[in-house]
């Protein structure tokens, strides 16, 4: 996970969702948080203390891109960002989600053997 990944959308979209009344507003602040946490999480796990400590903050970064999806979800809705942005955007959380889930799982299994 890179700083080139969801939170760069926000980013970028933030003025477009912003600036559609309060809906608008909320679900950009609402993105704003949610996307600049998983690498935040991710970042926290690469220098974990343990392998059990890794394993929770990568779940952390998992539970929070699931967040992000869903907001994702709703803008899809709400039709607040062109559709093709949001299945891009939508595509690369599941993808992380994935990846996260798989990494999660591998680590768990190595400290329960």
């Amino acid at each position: 996970m890179s700083c080139s990944s969801s939170s760069v959308y926000r980013i970028n979209f933030g003025p477009a969702l912003g600036g559609r009344a309060f809906a608008g507003r909320h679900l950009a602040d609402q993105l704003s948080r949610s996307t600049k946490a998983p690498g935040a999480h991710y970042e926290e796990a690469r220098g974990a203390e343990s392998r059990n400590d890794f394993v929770h903050k990568v779940k952390l970064a998992n539970k929070e891109l699931r967040e992000t999806r869903y907001w994702l979800r709703i803008a899809n809705h709400r039709q607040l960002l062109p559709a093709n942005d949001l299945d891009t955007m939508t595509r690369e959380a599941t993808e992380l989600i994935a990846i996260l889930t798989a990494s999660a799982k591998t680590a768990s299994q190595s400290t329960s053997q």
